[in-house]
């Protein structure tokens, strides 16, 4: 089945940057990604201005894209002086969320990140043992977090998905150390849906293709599965390895494996992903394929999903 493409926004721009990509791209699905001060005693009337929108274009496919630290904060009940300030925003959000997918009677996807970031630092000064055993109490505890969002939002049309890491973040300098191999999530989600990030996915596997830079979390990876994990063999491997789970698609490409090396353009010169075989293999496993770019700077720099998108339609119409 045809995959089908659409942007990200936020609740700020969303407005203006559908009407500027619509018109030429009929942009059937949309991400909203969420920022912490979004969840200040307005959210609620944001959300009712988002539905009425939803209502209007018509849009089919949505998703909204959690705060990874309000996350991790609450599902990981770390010790902090904003854990119950962090606590009150989740829930603001969540039952935000519940209420409109639910009085919009259609799906909406909220994707959560678990894979849990850690100072490079800290991460680096560990023994293989301590690291190794670190990563199965997180993954103990992601399971715990998981499940509770699923109960709380059981019978109701929101759906928490999790969405696959990258090894590290240049923003802050920190690292992940779960859920980059789809094996980490695999147990954990049953037959639930999921959301395939391909830029993360191709820099875990690009990493085992290199011996210049080291991640501890992909080399405990590489440890507890004694190689390479199916899944980070090739990017064809992790689709088939998730296909039956994959329901919503983060399209980005990348040239290398740092942080800062990710969310780029579909079509650069120096890209590392061969989307048309990629795009071909999405299509005859995974059933009703849909898809966002996430592309960084693109919401100012508007060339970037243009570029993008000309090249997804250009492999799509083949």
């Amino acid at each position: 089945m045809r995959m089908v493409i659409g942007i990200t926004v936020d609740l700020r721009n969303y407005e203006a940057y559908f009407k500027k990509f619509d018109k030429k791209y009929k942009c059937r699905a949309l991400e909203f990604h969420i920022l912490e001060r979004d969840l200040d005693k307005g959210f609620h009337t944001k959300i009712k201005k988002v539905k009425a929108f939803l209502q209007e274009k018509r849009i089919k496919y949505v998703s909204f894209h959690s705060p990874d630290r309000i996350l991790q904060s609450v599902l990981y009940k770390e010790k902090s002086e904003h854990l119950e300030d962090d606590r009150k925003k989740l829930m603001l959000m969540m039952e935000s969320l519940k209420k409109l997918a639910d009085e919009l009677k259609q799906e909406i996807i909220l994707v959560v990140h678990q894979g849990i970031k850690l100072p490079a630092e800290l991460i680096d000064s560990m023994t293989d043992e301590e690291l190794d055993g670190l990563r199965n109490l997180l993954l103990k505890k992601a399971k715990e977090g998981y499940d509770w969002m699923m109960s709380y939002t059981s019978g109701s049309k929101l759906l928490p998905m999790l969405e696959n890491s990258p090894p590290s973040c240049t923003a802050d300098q920190k690292v992940h150390l779960i859920d980059l191999a789809f094996e980490d999530i695999e147990e954990r989600i049953g037959r639930n849906g999921f959301v395939l990030d391909i830029s993360h996915a191709a820099m875990c596997v690009e990493y085992y293709k290199q011996n210049k830079v080291k991640f501890a979390a992909l080399e405990s990876i590489r440890r507890e599965h004694h190689g390479v994990p199916y899944s980070l063999s090739s990017l064809e491997n992790y689709i088939k390895k998730s296909e039956r789970n994959i329901s919503w698609i983060h399209v980005s490409n990348i040239n290398g494996i740092m942080g800062e090396n990710e969310g780029l353009a579909i079509g650069i010169k120096d890209g590392l992903i061969d989307f048309k075989k990629l795009v071909s293999m999405i299509e005859a496993k995974v059933k009703n394929p849909v898809g966002v770019l996430e592309i960084v700077n693109s919401h100012k720099e508007y060339h970037l999903v243009d570029d993008s998108m000309k090249k997804l339609k250009e492999i799509l119409i083949r």
